[in-house]
Parts: C-alpha cells; structure tokens; sequence
C-alpha cells in the first residue's frame, strides 16, 4: 500500500513521456507513459511514475486529511518523509530512479 500526497503537474514533456510535478514547494519529475496530463492536473505519484490523475475535489479532500493528522499528532508528515524521518533512511547509493550514484560521476 502507498500513501500519496497529491502534487500539481507544472509542465509536461510529451515527447519524453515526463512531467515536473510540485508537492508543496518540493518539485519532482515523474514519468507519464501510463496517465496523460496537462499542466495544472493534481496528481498521485508512486515510484517515480504519474498513477492516477484526480478531481480537485479528491485532491483537497486528501490535502485536508493530511493537514488534520498533523495538527492531531503535533507533526508534519510531508516533511518527515522527505527528511527521511518517517521511515528508514533513503539508501544513499540510489537515487530516486535508481540510478547508481556511481552512474552519475
């Protein structure tokens, strides 16, 4: 099971099959071969790929659950994924396409 966030398509690149999407300040390329998009489209992302592309109903439906969590537990689970402290630290020899670090020197 994958808990998402959603995150608004800012520009897509059809002709790579990849869009940047910002989550909160936080922007990210995905891949898009799977889910067509445009610019301004709130999405869920999962491994790196465009999963499901959402009503803005259902994306402030899900903002709003994830601010009420924070404000009952005190913490800002956004940042705590990012930051690594929600879960077990990011290995550090992959990024996040799994892409040896090794690769990229």
């Amino acid at each position: 099971m994958c808990v998402a966030y959603p995150g608004t398509v800012i520009e897509v690149r059809k002709n790579e099959h990849r869009a940047l999407v910002d989550f909160s300040g936080t922007t990210v390329e995905a891949q898009t071969m799977f889910m067509d998009v445009e610019p301004g489209d709130q999405v869920l992302v999962h491994a790196g790929f465009v999963l499901e592309v959402l009503r803005d109903t259902e994306a402030a439906a899900t903002k709003k659950v994830f601010h009420e969590l924070s404000e009952i537990t005190g913490r800002d689970p956004l940042y705590e994924e990012a930051a690594g402290a929600a879960g077990p630290d990011p290995d550090p020899i992959y990024d996040f396409y799994g892409t040896a670090a090794e690769e990229r020197i």
